[in-house]
């Protein structure tokens, strides 16, 4: 791994003090700050780091006294596009074009307009920087002869035998999240837009371009449906489905069949860990995988790896060769060798040493992350709020069946600002 040194000309002289927002806090603020501090020692530039507790409140007040930080880390695209009035664009500072050699593809896309760059990814969320995984009970697939699958053909055909066999239920799926009811469905479907319609598509969706109503959408509906809605895949079908918290792991873990709601595929982020029983959680932490293990959502037809998820991008609001520095390293797929050493990180870098991560389960996750084909920030997540909220509640309406998926689209699509 290579420290990118290249850089634009025509920076203006630093003070050699930089100013960090981030929305990093306790043991991860100090992990951060010690992963900084190696720019210092090889700078001599100070780098100041502040976490405020509302960043988009703090920068509107920074706005209006004409006070902005060098820096600002942000946890969602929408967030730092609304100031690309005022940020600079990164091929400004940093070469972008070696750095995307490095990301996972897709990420270097989450926050750019036209042909500039005003963001790029720092990290991924560990818990929800990839929501393409598939958790398993390994015992339960040895007791029941399943493997797991290498392939979408492999995935369908489990998902038939389960069926067929009635030894329990294909996916393990609750969208149930109080007033965020609704959610995980979005990640399902957000997944196969993704795969199937490609990176454009989807981030043409996200701006409101593509409407939910659109051909590449309802087809990514269809599998969702096909896969989740269909009778026999998920204890219960959709009105179950609506019922059921996005934590409730108990039945993937169970032996009692059908009666009991047993299930065997669970697709979510590595969040899903700390909703595991206590008992289980304990042997991830030790590296012990015989009760739980995961895989990578395989694509369903000859396409491409996808993950969906989340991270932190940086941006700049000043142009000089100091903030250039700092972004220099902090966009390299050498950050973040210093915080993995003790709080959960994941890079975003296809050529980050996932040996780096700690043994066992961070270390899986890592992995499957890097060796993603492309990757799509979460969707809703990055769409505006009122569509975001609409689209939790319609599409939780159609799990429901209370709606067909053209209505929920077109109650989705009379959300977004026009």
């Amino acid at each position: 791994m290579q420290l990118l040194t290249a850089c634009s000309p025509g920076l203006d002289a630093g003070d050699k003090v930089v100013r960090v927002y981030a929305p990093f806090f306790d043991a991860s603020a100090d992990a951060f700050k010690r992963e900084l501090s190696l720019v210092s020692a090889r700078t001599g530039i100070q780098v100041v780091l502040e976490t405020p507790s509302n960043l988009n409140d703090q920068i509107d007040s920074d706005i209006k006294a004409n006070s902005l930080p060098d820096i600002v880390i942000w946890d969602n695209p929408r967030d730092l596009l609304n100031h690309s009035d005022k940020l600079v664009a990164l091929e400004q500072l940093v070469n972008v074009a070696s750095i995307k050699d490095t990301l996972i593809s897709g990420w270097a896309e989450v926050a750019s307009q036209g042909e500039k760059t005003f963001g790029l990814p720092v990290s991924s969320n560990i818990k929800t920087g990839n929501k393409s995984l598939v958790f398993y009970s390994p015992k339960a697939f040895e007791r029941n002869g399943y493997a797991v699958p290498t392939n979408g053909q492999e995935l369908l055909a489990l998902t038939e035998q389960i069926k067929k066999d009635k030894s329990g239920y294909p996916w393990c799926a609750g969208i149930e999240s109080g007033g965020a009811t609704g959610w995980p469905a979005t990640d399902w479907l957000e997944q196969y837009v993704l795969e199937q319609a490609g990176q454009s598509v989807y981030n043409q969706w996200i701006s409101g371009k593509v409407s939910f109503d659109s051909q590449e959408v309802s087809s990514a509906a269809s599998t969702v449906s096909e896969l989740l809605l269909s009778e026999g895949s998920v204890y219960g079908g959709g009105v179950q489905m609506s019922k059921t918290s996005f934590g409730e792991t108990t039945p993937l873990f169970s032996d009692g069949g059908l009666s009991s709601g047993q299930c065997f595929m669970f697709k979510q982020g590595s969040f899903l860990t700390d909703f595991f029983p206590t008992e289980i959680q304990a042997e991830v932490l030790s590296g012990n995988f015989e009760s739980v293990n995961a895989f990578a959502l395989p694509p369903l037809k000859d396409s491409k790896r996808v993950v969906i998820g989340d991270g932190f991008i940086a941006s700049a609001f000043v142009k000089d060769s100091d903030v250039s520095e700092v972004l220099r390293f902090v966009l390299s797929d050498q950050f973040g060798m210093e915080m993995v050493k003790s709080v959960p990180f994941l890079s975003p870098h296809k050529t980050f040493d996932v040996d780096a991560y700690p043994a066992g389960f961070a270390r899986l996750v890592g992995r499957a992350t890097a060796e993603a084909d492309l990757f799509g920030f979460d969707a809703s997540t990055a769409m505006p709020r009122q569509v975001n909220e609409q689209f939790w509640i319609a599409v939780a309406s159609w799990i429901r069946g209370e709606s067909s998926w053209p209505d929920a689209a077109q109650a989705i699509d009379a959300s977004y600002p026009r």
